[in-house]
């Protein structure tokens, strides 16, 4: 016999094998709360940074974009929501350097209000849920 003969006689059954036995990964597309809270999360670490990090005044940022100022970057590009609002931003203060991130588009969908607070514990950040339905308040601490 052929060496190519012999070549597709040995690999075709492993292709088949491999097609056959191949592991299915399954991709689920993330819910809208779910992205928003990961958003959030990444906007929050982000801002951890540029107090942390870059050493920069927490209380000075006005607006998430100002992340994206930074240099190194922090950030590339502020996304909006999953249902195409701004993520909002606001300084609290106070010793623990507290900040919230929020969600706008979440009033309006079943989740209701996406919103994490962020504050300072022993030089770290610290996020935690504050998610507030029609008829119920949820707080998880992360």
């Amino acid at each position: 016999m052929s060496k190519p003969i012999v070549a597709l006689l040995i690999l075709v059954p492993l292709l088949l094998l491999v097609l056959i036995y191949q592991p299915t990964i399954h991709c689920f597309p993330l819910s809208p709360e779910r992205a928003a809270k990961l958003d959030i999360q990444h906007l929050g670490t982000a801002a951890a940074l540029y107090s942390s990090l870059l050493k920069h005044d927490i209380s000075q940022i006005k607006e998430l974009h100002a992340l994206e100022q930074t240099a190194p970057k922090l950030i590339d590009n502020v996304p909006l929501d999953p249902w195409d609002k701004p993520y909002h931003f606001r300084f609290l203060g106070g010793q623990a350097e507290a900040f919230v991130i929020w969600s706008t588009g979440s009033l309006d969908s079943e989740a209701g209000l996406i919103m994490f607070t962020f504050t300072k514990v022993n030089g770290d950040y610290k996020a935690a849920l504050l998610q507030i339905a029609e008829q119920h308040t949820l707080l998880n601490a992360l």
